[in-house]
């Protein structure tokens, strides 16, 4: 038996002009105030699928939920968010320039899985720009159906947008080498202070954030290791009286990791670590960002921009490349060389050793023949331990 307010599901019947019967059910609760709610429905189970959810919002004094639309739901979670700067400013602009535009008038307790698709469609963005505004979605329902407002994730059971496959922009062995060599040995100040960062990248696979967080006490010179601790975030439209950068734990527990250092790596850190020695004009301490300006600040990320660009076209590299796929070169490379790829997804930080394995696709064709050569070399007559005679 249900008990007082937890609502009511009542019969409706109409003929039509056919002379058949339509049967519709109508959920009626009430609020705390003792106003009436009512909702129709095609089917019983519907109605009584609301009722039940009427009723858990109306046990944490939420019936006004009902009615709430997804936008203002989308504007209460944005406001809540207590992520990185770098996400949060990632989710907002989804929510504010897109989501809310397109789906915010929809009640959110309506939204449905055919609403996502309707929306996913849109052929003016990207299929991988869809994939996040997806996995934007997917989380604020996600959020939504653990308090209640909710019955089911809506975006999660909506149809992800197939991606293309498109060969992901990086540098061989021999440009990465090129570029480490032009920074290097340029007579260029903005060049050669690009040198270090350039060559730490390219030798560990470090994101940008993760890069531009090291301090000095995250290198460990006798072991040949760095740590990778923090990510460094800019936070926009900082007041004054706050600090405006926030060195922030990693994502995942993958991304907290350590990283060997190979002997070009070390060799640009320690003249880095004297270059900023020198403009400090005195020892430099551990807690001290490795990759600062020439005052002593934090590297605002897309500033690093404009003097790869310098550094690409000094060694006649394509100028389209960015830090980013900086990283993915070193993924390329390594692959190409013969490292397992479970050793490749752990330098990278990846959560899975599956998103290694989409993200360098491409060089799997690059690796097939050399594997051929492999087993052939393996399985030839003429290798391993010589059989005996009559044997």
């Amino acid at each position: 038996m249900r008990g007082h307010g937890e609502g009511t599901i009542l019969t409706r019947k109409r003929r039509r002009k056919d002379g058949s019967v339509a049967v519709r059910y109508v959920v009626v609760a009430s609020k705390p105030d003792g106003t009436k709610v009512s909702r129709w429905f095609e089917t019983r189970k519907a109605a009584e699928d609301e009722r039940k959810r009427l009723a858990d919002l109306r046990a944490v004094g939420r019936l006004d939920a009902a009615r709430l639309t997804l936008g203002a739901y989308l504007r209460r979670w944005a406001s809540d968010m207590d992520l990185a700067p770098a996400t949060m400013k990632q989710h907002r602009n989804i929510i504010d320039n897109h989501l809310i535009p397109r789906l915010g008038d929809v009640l959110l307790g309506r939204l449905q899985p055919s609403d996502v698709d309707a929306y996913l469609s849109r052929t003016d963005l990207h299929p991988q720009t869809l994939r996040h505004h997806r996995a934007t979605l997917r989380r604020v329902l996600a959020d939504a159906q653990r308090d209640g407002l909710v019955m089911r994730n809506a975006a999660a059971l909506s149809r992800a947008p197939r991606l293309r496959t498109v060969e992901r922009t990086h540098l061989d062995a021999a440009q990465a080498r090129a570029l480490i060599d032009v920074t290097r040995d340029s007579k260029v100040p903005m060049l050669r202070r690009v040198h270090a960062p350039i060559t730490v990248a390219l030798c560990t696979g470090l994101r940008q954030a993760e890069m531009l967080a090291l301090t000095w006490g995250d290198i460990d010179w006798k072991a040949g290791v760095l740590h990778v601790r923090h990510t460094l975030h800019r936070i926009p439209n900082a007041p004054d009286d706050v600090y405006p950068w926030q060195r922030m734990a990693p994502k995942t527990d993958k991304s907290r990791r350590t990283v060997d250092l190979v002997p070009i790596a070390i060799e640009a850190l320690r003249a880095r670590q004297r270059e900023q020695a020198a403009d400090r004009g005195g020892v430099v301490p551990l807690d001290a960002l490795v990759f600062t300006t020439s005052a002593g600040h934090p590297i605002h990320g897309p500033n690093l921009l404009p003097p790869l660009r310098a550094a690409l076209k000094a060694a006649g590299l394509p100028l389209e490349v960015t830090w980013h796929d900086l990283r993915h070169s070193t993924a390329s490379i390594l692959l190409g060389a013969g490292v397992p790829l479970p050793v490749i997804s752990r330098m990278l930080g990846h959560s899975t050793i599956r998103v290694t394995a989409d993200l360098y696709a491409h060089v799997v064709p690059e690796l097939r023949k050399d594997a051929a050569d492999r087993l052939q070399g393996a399985l030839s007559p003429t290798s391993g331990v010589r059989r005996r005679p009559g044997r």
